[in-house]
């Protein structure tokens, strides 16, 4: 995912260099030491897994809720433009 990211120019360059077996050995080494941070902090406490799902599902929620909130009001501005419109 981070060598994607660099090819478009989304994450640093760095990430999207090869190897001399095509391998991009940079986004790896720093994909596996993230995840090592993350298996680290889980084995030490583990309301971090509880933290970062709470985070997720609230942040699912969150979006939701706005496109819910959009929709209804696009919904009336219609009908109040069609039935300006009939009139």
């Amino acid at each position: 995912m981070l060598f994607n990211l660099a090819e478009q120019q989304e994450a640093p360059t760095a990430f999207g260099r090869l190897n001399s077996r095509g391998v991009p050995g940079v986004s790896l080494i720093a994909t596996a030491l993230v995840m090592l941070v993350g298996v680290y902090l889980n084995y030490v406490s583990e309301k971090v897994f509880q933290w970062v799902t709470s985070i997720a599902i609230f942040g699912a929620i969150w979006t939701w809720l706005i496109i819910l909130l959009s929709q209804l009001k696009f919904r009336k501005q219609l009908s109040l433009y069609t039935c300006s419109l009939k009139s």
